[in-house]
């Protein structure tokens, strides 16, 4: 992360300090009253979006009413009162303080919210009148994928980034078929043998070079410091690579009562039908039963992941993860930790804009 870079270990301190003195951060299961599209991972594009950081949570979804309009609700001001109420969107992304959507009538990127080093509104373009078939953000930046070329570049792939160190277009040999954004890397999937390349900042992840070169892939999702994929074949199962793999040695200085250890690096062997990452945990929904199961480093103290409830699809923020219910007519629900609620005076309140929600705390 260049100049902003911190360690692991550096992160983690800040982010349980943080916790510690917000008087009363305790997650809720939020159910929201609209109803929104199916859903993917942390960095990749659906039609559910999580933002995070110190300006607090934001959680934007495009209803399924068929408008393709987005609502927002969370703490972060400049998300909820800059989301466009009249724009259409295909898919939504969001990072460190801000939201992206694709707009449904011209295929580019739109983003709104408090990020330094993305501007509100369309990015400037690589070059006029290009089109993105996805985004996909990271904390402080934004990659899209371009349309597909025809003619003789046709095996080309083309890939537009904005944001802190990432501001640039590149060309890649093969055709892609997705990508998904880490907190300072990217990740693609190739369409045709469906292998993974990353590219970006790999000095807290390694993402890059534990890249598994033999491995064929369905699907992948960055999360903060790790990638995880559903592999093909071999019954579906998950597999994750990264740093936070390793993270034992770091965070010695933390205390246990802030901390639930497990390697991201360890999925379950159950068969996934899609995978999303956090930043430093991964969740995926079993294909057998429609439920939610989650691993890797989970901060204290937590929600856990709700257990007998099936999912339609789910989205990860920082330190909490999101799901779409699957016979609650599409309604969403959160568990995990950082959305806060006011306990005391003083404290900070999570404002929903003068929507009522029923809450239901576990």
């Amino acid at each position: 992360m260049g100049s902003r870079s911190h360690s692991v270990r550096d992160f983690l301190i800040r982010v349980l300090m943080t916790n510690k003195w917000n008087c009363g951060f305790v997650v809720q299961f939020v159910v929201l009253s609209d109803l929104w599209w199916p859903v993917s991972g942390l960095g990749s594009m659906s039609s559910i979006a999580i933002s995070y950081g110190e300006k607090g949570p934001a959680f934007c979804g495009i209803k399924s009413d068929g408008s393709h309009l987005v609502n927002c609700y969370g703490s972060n001001s400049a998300i909820i009162h800059e989301t466009p109420a009249h724009f259409p969107f295909i898919g939504l992304t969001a990072g460190d303080g801000f939201v992206c959507g694709l707009l449904l009538e011209s295929n580019r990127p739109y983003c709104w919210g408090s990020s330094g080093y993305l501007r509100s509104g369309v990015p400037r373009p690589m070059m006029e009148e290009a089109e993105y078939v996805e985004i996909s953000a990271g904390d402080y930046h934004l990659c899209g994928l371009r349309k597909p070329l025809t003619g003789r570049r046709r095996n080309l792939s083309l890939i537009d980034c904005w944001g802190y160190n990432m501001t640039r277009n590149h060309v890649f040999d093969g055709q892609i078929q997705s990508i998904s954004a880490g907190s300072v890397f990217n990740c693609g999937l190739f369409s045709e043998n469906r292998t993974v390349f990353c590219w970006g900042d790999e000095s807290s992840s390694r993402v890059i070079s534990l890249i598994p070169q033999e491995m064929r892939f369905q699907k992948i999702a960055a999360g903060g410091y790790h990638v995880c994929g559903i592999l093909v074949g071999v019954n579906s199962r998950a597999f994750c690579w990264g740093r936070s793999m390793d993270l034992e040695g770091e965070i010695s200085a933390i205390s246990a009562a802030y901390l639930s250890q497990g390697n991201v690096d360890l999925p379950p062997s159950d068969p996934m039908l899609s995978v999303v990452g956090g930043k430093f945990h991964a969740c995926g929904i079993k294909s057998y039963d429609g439920e939610v199961i989650c691993w890797g480093y989970i901060v204290k103290p937590s929600t856990p992941t709700p257990t007998g409830i099936k999912f339609y699809g789910i989205a990860a923020g920082n330190y909490f993860t999101c799901g779409i219910l699957a016979e609650k007519s599409l309604l969403p629900v959160c568990w995990g930790l950082g959305l806060p609620y006011l306990s005391s005076p003083g404290c900070f309140t999570w404002t929903l804009q003068n929507h009522s929600l029923p809450t239901r705390f576990l």
